[in-house]
């Protein structure tokens, strides 16, 4: 849903009445809310999921500090998502929401110590920011030539592209804080030993896993990583084969080759393709992105086998299997496992 899309409309009441107008959904950013009391298209600007995200927002706005406001990246995994599930709520953004009682102030450590952290993603970017802020000496390392971890792949998918927001705000973090940061270094336990930390995060995420199905190592066979990083040559068919997780590892990814012009189809052995995605906010607008495009849905379908070009299917229902000829390209949109 694009920032501000009520804005116009708050514009057109604001022009036919006396009253006082507030507008509100997706505003997520002091400039941009200024800019429209500005324009005159309203008198008011609320935030809700905004101030989820970073409850200090109206501070840091006043004392313009704007390059330290934590942005909401309009995900809604843990506020809507959650509850119109009639679930507590939390935030992608800060892991304090929900627990404020317990870990919303941070205390100044009685004895500093020195902390390593392996990882430059956004949990080892966290755990680094907040040990730095209670007072401790915190050196980053990741192997990668960039911080963000698999953010940077997430916000390749369409539509995705203010994820980027969970780690610019950390970046911008290590550089206020002072945390340093050792990039293209792959720790090992000889360098823990000679560093000598007081403590070790290890924060070294996961990597895609492969099913042990007969074909699954054919070249023609690939991960959500491979594609997005485009590291290889993608045929024109394709099927992207979810794994269970049935969230946007696979749904973006096939709309992602649906928009390079490929012919996708996605298989699922859930009832619903993107099942764990919001009914209202996700899987509604994604069906029509995705059907438009033609990408074929085939749920309650597991892959059995592949072999060369042919993908063989089971429906996991009638247990009757379905081979699909001619296809360039297999997607295994799996489970990552821990590294």
């Amino acid at each position: 849903v694009p920032l501000g899309f009520l804005n116009p409309y708050a514009a057109r009441f604001k022009e036919a009445v006396d009253l006082p107008i507030w507008v509100t959904l997706r505003i997520n950013d002091p400039i941009q809310a200024e800019k429209i009391l500005a324009d005159g298209q309203a008198d008011l600007v609320g935030m809700c999921r905004g101030l989820i995200a970073d409850p200090e927002l109206p501070n840091k706005a006043r004392e313009g500090r704007l390059d330290e406001i934590r942005p909401c990246i309009a995900c809604d995994q843990g506020c809507l998502g959650r509850a119109i599930k009639g679930k507590a709520i939390t935030c992608l953004q800060n892991p304090t929401v929900g627990k404020e009682k317990e870990i919303g102030t941070l205390e100044p450590a009685k004895k500093k110590k020195k902390v390593m952290v392996i990882g430059g993603g956004p949990g080892g970017m966290e755990a680094a920011r907040v040990a730095r802020l209670r007072g401790h000496e915190v050196v980053l390392y990741e192997k990668g030539n960039e911080l963000g971890g698999q953010v940077n792949i997430a916000t390749r998918v369409p539509i995705r592209d203010e994820f980027g927001g969970c780690i610019r705000y950390r970046i911008k973090q290590m550089e206020i804080l002072g945390v340093k940061v050792n990039l293209g270094v792959e720790v090992t336990p000889e360098m823990v030993e000679k560093e000598g930390p007081d403590a070790v995060v290890v924060a070294t995420g996961s990597t895609p896993s492969k099913p042990p199905l007969p074909g699954a190592d054919q070249d023609n066979v690939l991960s959500v990583w491979d594609v997005l990083q485009e590291k290889a040559e993608i045929g024109e068919r394709v099927v992207v084969v979810d794994g269970g997780e049935a969230h946007w590892p696979c749904c973006g990814t096939a709309e992602y080759l649906a928009d390079k012009g490929k012919k996708v189809e996605i298989m699922t052995p859930l009832m619903v393709v993107g099942m764990e995605l919001g009914a209202t906010f996700d899987l509604t607008p994604l069906y029509v992105r995705l059907r438009s495009k033609g990408v074929v849905f085939s749920p309650n379908t597991a892959l059995k086998e592949i072999s060369g070009r042919t993908v063989v299917a089971l429906d996991i229902y009638a247990n009757t299997e379905r081979r699909i000829e001619g296809v360039d390209t297999v997607v295994l949109a799996m489970f990552n496992q821990a590294n």
